[in-house]
């Protein structure tokens, strides 16, 4: 019984279509729980289990373009084990922070104005840059450490346990860890929609030129391809 991860790239081609309307599915059902009936410990555990399929959906997206994510060690337990769905999406929170503030470097460069042509506008032009592209990676560190609590979140807002005493969902998980987990989730889905405009849309509809479309595609062929060819998900434990 073949499975994805026995997939060959040009079979994987259009299935992270199907995992991605499903993340979307238990995306909006959690919405609908959390504000029509305040239901937020099954709201926030449905919006975990949408984030670990958009990760499956990615996995089988980037397969499907030729790279090598199945390569990866432990590749075999992508699609069956929780813990390291999390920690992939450890990893494209990390990859996503860095490309949004090398984006914002660019943008603070170009954007900044100055009536001075010297050696001082060129300093506070850097400053300023540095200032914008250090921006999104001041809570990097923070969402990273989260995102490793998520699938113990995710149980506790499901199930009742005993620990010295009964534990129960609605009374472990509230408004508050709800919101914790939809800004990183809403990451997530960007992330996806980035990378398949990036394959899938015209060069027009994504306004960025073939070269910049390319170079896009190469850093992340060097991200996957070359910089995780040793990662170890069993040292990240």
């Amino acid at each position: 019984m073949k499975k994805f991860i026995d997939l060959t790239s040009e079979e994987s081609k259009g299935l992270d279509k199907p995992l991605f309307e499903n993340a979307l599915r238990l995306k909006e059902d959690s919405e609908l729980l959390a504000t029509t009936k305040n239901s937020f410990s099954i709201a926030t555990s449905l919006l975990i289990l949408s984030s670990e399929e958009m990760v499956k959906a990615i996995l089988v997206l980037l397969h499907s373009e030729g790279y090598k994510v199945y390569k990866l060690e432990e590749a075999s337990k992508f699609f069956k084990d929780h813990k390291i769905r999390h920690q992939i999406w450890q990893l494209i929170e990390t990859g996503y922070e860095l490309f949004e503030a090398k984006e914002n470097w660019n943008s603070a460069k170009l954007n900044f104005k100055s009536d001075k042509k010297n050696v001082t506008d060129s300093l506070l032009k850097n400053l300023y840059a540095v200032c914008m592209a250090y921006k999104p990676l001041s809570n990097l560190k923070k969402r990273v450490e989260d995102i490793q609590d998520f699938n113990d979140l995710k149980n506790k807002g499901l199930y009742v346990d005993f620990r010295d005493g009964l534990v129960i969902p609605s009374e472990s998980v509230n408004e508050k860890e709800y919101n914790l987990v939809v800004p990183i989730t809403e990451r997530l889905f960007k992330f996806y929609k980035g990378i398949e405009k990036l394959f899938r849309a015209t060069i027009e509809a994504n306004h960025i030129s073939i070269a910049e479309s390319q170079k896009q595609k190469e850093d992340l062929k060097l991200l996957i391809d070359t910089a995780l060819e040793d990662f170890s998900f069993k040292k990240l434990n």
